[in-house]
C-alpha cells in the first residue's frame, strides 16, 4: 500500500466497473421497464410515444468496485472526489 502522503494511481472507467446513468421507462405502477436509454432526452420522446399511463424512473450510474470492493477507497482522492460530486 502506499505511504499515506502518497497519491494513489488514477483509475479507469473500467478498473472502477462504471455504469452510466440510465432512464427506464416504465408502466405507472410496473416492475419492468419498457424500454431503457441513456440520456434524458430520449428518455422524454420514449415517454411521448409511450403515451399515458408511463413514466421515467432514474437509474443512477455507479462505481461498483470502488463502493464494494476496493480496499484503498478510504483513501483515494478520485472516490471522493466521485462522492462529493454526487451527494
Amino acid at each position: 500500500m502506499p505511504e499515506s502522503n502518497d497519491e494513489l494511481p488514477e483509475c479507469t472507467p473500467a478498473q472502477m466497473w462504471e455504469k452510466p446513468t440510465t432512464y427506464a421507462i416504465m408502466k405507472v405502477g410496473g416492475v419492468r421497464a419498457k424500454r431503457v436509454v441513456h440520456t434524458e432526452e430520449e428518455a422524454e420522446i420514449e415517454l411521448a410515444a409511450a403515451g399515458k399511463g408511463h413514466e421515467i424512473q432514474v437509474r443512477p450510474g455507479e462505481r461498483t468496485r470502488c463502493a464494494t470492493f476496493c480496499q484503498v477507497r478510504d483513501y483515494c482522492s478520485q472516490w471522493k472526489s466521485y462522492q462529493e460530486a454526487n451527494v
